[in-house]
């Protein structure tokens, strides 16, 4: 889980984020440990106190100059980091995107399968203590052309024989169950967030072709 933050102060508020939306609707799970670098937002004040509250002592602080004594979450960015810069050289997006890139990359290394993993099961497997396969028919290529419907000239009766629709880019999944994206308009540059039914992928379509309205 990727949590962007525009400042290192914001820390705290991105724990709390992945507490309730990862730990908390998973009960059988508890987080004992964290481990991090000695940045004072991470170590002291309202971090520290929240996990105070919540029984989680043990917070190792690794020596400075040392990111190699934190080997797990230095591979674990090294992948992230790999797999980020591969999704927006694909389609080339633009890096003032690369949250949503990040954001994406994240998701698919949960739902894809590991080797590192007993059994080569996907980190969602494990989370949900399930062998159950995981549903991959929902993901999409990252910054996939698209056209998405497009409200605004729909109830433009004056446009009524025009476009219903709206070239973009897919940005990723809104929500948890993938049935909602965040594109970005091509036109206004705007980042909306569509449900799943009105959007109609382009994925095998090069970027410099002519995006044409669905049928």
């Amino acid at each position: 889980w990727t949590y962007p933050m525009p400042h290192r102060n914001d820390a705290a508020k991105a724990f709390k984020t992945f507490m309730r939306e990862v730990v908390g609707p998973n009960k059988i799970h508890k987080v004992e440990t964290i481990k991090s670098d000695g940045a004072r937002e991470l170590i002291y004040g309202e971090l520290r106190e929240y996990l105070l509250d919540n029984k989680i002592v043990d917070q190792q602080v690794t020596a400075p100059d040392a990111s190699h004594s934190n080997g797990k979450a230095e591979r674990a960015i090294r992948t992230l980091s790999t797999l980020t810069r591969a999704l927006m050289l694909h389609n080339n997006t633009p890096p003032s995107l690369w949250n949503y890139a990040i954001k994406h990359a994240a998701l698919l290394i949960r739902h894809l399968p590991s080797a590192s993993n007993p059994g080569r099961r996907a980190p969602m497997q494990l989370l949900k203590h399930t062998k159950d396969p995981v549903e991959l028919n929902k993901l999409r290529t990252f910054y996939a052309p698209v056209y998405f419907y497009d409200s605004v000239t729909a109830k433009n009766k004056s446009r009524r024989f025009s476009p219903r629709g709206s070239p973009g880019y897919f940005l990723g999944f809104s929500n948890k169950t993938m049935t909602s994206y965040f594109i970005r308009s091509k036109k206004t540059r705007r980042i909306h967030n569509i449900g799943a039914r009105e959007v109609y992928f382009y994925e095998d379509l090069n970027h410099s072709a002519p995006l044409l309205p669905p049928l």
